[in-house]
């Protein structure tokens, strides 16, 4: 959407008609009358004379504008700018043309230094009085239209932008030619406004609309107009955007060729498009013609006026490293890697926290080319720079060591690994995130057992085994654990008319992890003794401490109940207790047996007798 509409000159007639009375006086003589003929003349060519030095002297200013503002020299055009302005209002008043005219300049140079509140009025100012006009030229009033939605769309207000570009297609589609460049612009800018609003359900409309006005640009002002270099840039960012880079990348170069030649190779918009055009090259898979773009764009990087412009050059040839890299030019991918380190190392030195990102890079690049001894001493001088910056034990340092451990693994040398994997696990058990010192384990278990250290595997499989234990218990709630208490009680119960075996060992264990969780839970004395418990039915032998399966037995909900039940319900209590008991004396549990037969004594003695 152009922010200028230069003005063509008027013709001699209309400035000369310009304070020319074109009334006759009675001539008494024909002598007379030729004198005063002249004098006629003479005058209106007086008059005429400064109206004629004034537009040339206000286009001579606007060219100067126009020729600064497309070189975005704005602060050396805002002063001329004015200057045009204040000329248009002294010669023709606050009302006509020419003064809109300068307003719109104006108005444009001001937004593209952001100055929102500075631009609008006039913008707002100018566009009023082409509407005044008698009549309203449809073409100013529509350019004053995109003025103001340029101005707009500068402030970030794109709603209000794109109805005033969308009124301004609106007259130009009725009053303008189909290939006029004015019609062009509005379409352009209208199709950036959806774009910048990611509008894509306008999709069709704005893909439409870029190729109708690149055809105008191209017809109307040729293949190198500055215009026609934005609308291809911006055509190109849709088409990149959508995963089109194959399209994207001729438009892209059309718009860095034109912006070359207007505002410098070395300019940070050419720098801008040149490393769109460079990823878009890669998007497409043209990967040589990708390489020879970032070549381009290092060299105009290491000019570039930024703070960070080290980094950014570093980063640059990393890019440009990785290309080489992927197209089998592996001298000249380590030759880039290498430069990116050096580039921070000059600037910034060997410990600076810039370098690590390069540093990483070509420790990879090593690894993959199988250059184990460089890759080892850049991983070193990694793991030094992570350490200074971020302390002994950080996130960046541990995922170090984990590619420090393959490269390791990848030369045999399994050994060395040792003191990486025990790092790894140290800063897990730091964190909250148990998964991550559960992974780290299990890995550590893995080496031990490619090491023939089977007892040290087993022991961080408990480790494992409590973690995963401590993440259950976390979730649980008491009642949860009293439930699985009464579900021992049966799985026991059923597991003693089995006798021993396997099933009978598993309950012991099943029985350990209750102990387990009782510890965690924190009521340490009965874990201790469920523990004890297991413990002795894995050696098949008898339990008479406290928390037993007799005394679980007979705090059951069941046996509470039965105790006061009726008769019926109470002799089918004693008849399982009785049961119970004779089979735990099958398994060498007579103390769990006594107490049972115990209870079921009292409880038969406690039955009223049957009447006769």
């Amino acid at each position: 959407m152009p922010f200028f509409s230069f003005i063509q000159s008027q013709t001699t007639s209309q400035v000369a008609a310009a304070g020319v009375s074109r009334r006759t006086t009675k001539r008494p003589r024909d002598s007379v009358r030729v004198p005063r003929l002249v004098l006629l003349c003479l005058l209106a060519f007086c008059v005429a004379m400064p109206v004629f030095a004034q537009e040339a002297h206000w286009e001579t200013l606007n060219t100067r504008v126009k020729n600064l503002y497309m070189r975005e020299k704005y602060a050396e055009a805002l002063p001329i700018a004015e200057q045009c302005l204040q000329t248009a209002e002294e010669v023709w008043g606050p009302n006509d043309y020419h003064v809109a005219f300068s307003l719109q300049n104006l108005a444009a140079i001001r937004s593209a230094q952001d100055d929102f509140a500075g631009a609008e009025p006039l913008a707002q100012r100018a566009l009023k009085i082409l509407e005044a006009a008698t009549p309203p030229d449809p073409r100013r009033v529509a350019n004053a239209l995109n003025t103001l939605g340029s101005v707009y769309r500068q402030g970030g207000k794109l709603a209000e932008a794109e109805s005033f570009a969308q009124r301004a297609l609106r007259i130009q589609e009725k009053a303008l030619p189909p290939d006029d460049p004015d019609l062009a612009e509005t379409l352009a800018g209208l199709a950036s406004l959806y774009q910048m609003q990611f509008n894509y359900a306008k999709y069709g409309e704005m893909e439409e609309y870029y190729k109708r006005a690149i055809a105008i640009l191209e017809k109307a002002n040729g293949p190198k107009d500055p215009h026609l270099a934005t609308v291809l840039g911006n055509f190109a960012r849709v088409y990149s955007m959508s995963g089109r880079n194959a399209e994207a990348v001729p438009l892209f170069a059309r718009e860095v060729a034109i912006k070359e030649v207007i505002l410098g190779p070395d300019n940070p918009h050419v720098f801008l498009e040149m490393c769109l055009l460079a990823a878009a090259q890669s998007g497409a898979k043209q990967y040589a013609a990708a390489e020879e773009t970032y070549k381009r764009i290092v060299v105009s990087a290491q000019v570039q006026e930024r703070s960070d412009r080290d980094f950014q050059v570093s980063g640059i040839y990393e890019t440009l490293s990785s290309l080489q890299h992927m197209q089998g030019e592996d001298a000249a991918a380590e030759a880039s890697a290498l430069r990116a380190v050096q580039v921070i190392q000059d600037a910034k030195g060997p410990l600076d926290p810039e370098i690590m990102e390069p540093l990483h890079r070509l420790a990879l690049l090593y690894s993959d080319e199988k250059k184990y001894p460089q890759a080892e001493q850049t991983y070193t001088r990694l793991l030094a720079v992570q350490e200074k910056d971020d302390g002994p034990k950080s996130v960046r340092i541990v995922m170090t060591l984990d590619e420090m451990i393959k490269l390791w693994q990848a030369q045999g040398k399994f050994t060395e690994t040792e003191p990486y994997y025990l790092r790894s696990i140290e800063f897990w058990d730091q964190t909250p995130q148990k998964d991550a010192s559960i992974a780290a384990r299990q890995r550590y278990a893995e080496l031990l057992r490619k090491l023939h250290r089977e007892p040290e595997a087993l022991a961080v499989d408990n480790q494992i085994k409590e973690l995963r234990a401590q993440q259950e218990v976390a979730q649980m709630k008491d009642d949860d654990v009293t439930a699985m208490k009464w579900a021992f009680v049966w799985q026991e119960g059923w597991v003693l008319q089995q006798g021993f075996g396997a099933e009978y060992d598993r309950v012991a264990d099943s029985l350990a992890d209750y102990a387990t969780i009782l510890r965690l839970k924190g009521r340490s004395a009965e874990a201790q003794d469920v523990a004890a418990r297991a413990q002795s039915m894995r050696q098949h032998a008898d339990y008479a401490g406290a928390n037993s399966f007799a005394a679980w037995v007979l705090e059951t909900p069941e046996m509470t109940s039965s105790v006061s039940g009726r008769s019926a319900q109470q002799l089918r209590a004693i008849d399982n207790l009785e049961s119970l008991a004779r089979e735990l004396r099958k398994v060498n549990r007579p103390t769990d047996a006594g107490i049972l037969e115990a209870k079921a004594k009292i409880m038969r003695a406690e039955i009223p007798a049957a009447r006769p």
